[in-house]
């Protein structure tokens, strides 16, 4: 199901941020560009982050799931997006507790069915620290794609 979403033109590699709201708003503007987002997409997802946070402290590493309500998205998309120096953002299960983050993947899902087995996919998936590690350390978009998509292949056939 992951896969069915990514799109090389939607991971966006070693960029730098200062802070969450400067990556959401940057996201939020090339994702609007391309016609995924309703206009107030960063305003969605800058509320639905602050009420539920989504931060995953792995303990050798950290990634973040942000996403929005579906009513912002136009077209279904997951963003794949990996920084040089990491932003601060709030734990899922402890909110007042930062943790720095440098592995992103936005997802945008029209529908909440879809929603829920890609983030469900997501979990599996980052809980495996050599996919993070390959996502983190490459510059290839091509290479992200790949290991995703012999993680997913191997997970269907367990």
């Amino acid at each position: 199901m992951i896969t069915d979403y990514l799109d090389e033109s939607l991971i966006w590699l070693q960029r730098e941020y200062h802070n969450r709201d400067q990556l959401f708003y940057d996201c939020a503007e090339k994702l609007y560009k391309e016609g995924f987002v309703e206009k107030d997409y960063y305003h969605a997802l800058t509320k639905r982050e602050n009420e539920f946070p989504t931060g995953l402290d792995m303990e050798e590493y950290a990634v973040a799931i942000p996403h929005a309500n579906p009513d912002v998205i136009k077209k279904d998309f997951i963003v794949a997006l990996t920084l040089k120096k990491p932003v601060k953002m709030r734990k899922m299960d402890d909110a007042s507790t930062e943790v720095d983050v440098k592995t992103f993947f936005l997802l945008g899902l029209k529908e909440s069915n879809s929603h829920l087995v890609v983030l469900r996919e997501f979990i599996n998936m980052i809980q495996c620290k050599e996919v993070i590690d390959i996502i983190e350390k490459t510059n290839s978009t091509a290479a992200i794609v790949e290991v995703i998509e012999e993680y997913c292949n191997k997970e269907d056939k367990n």
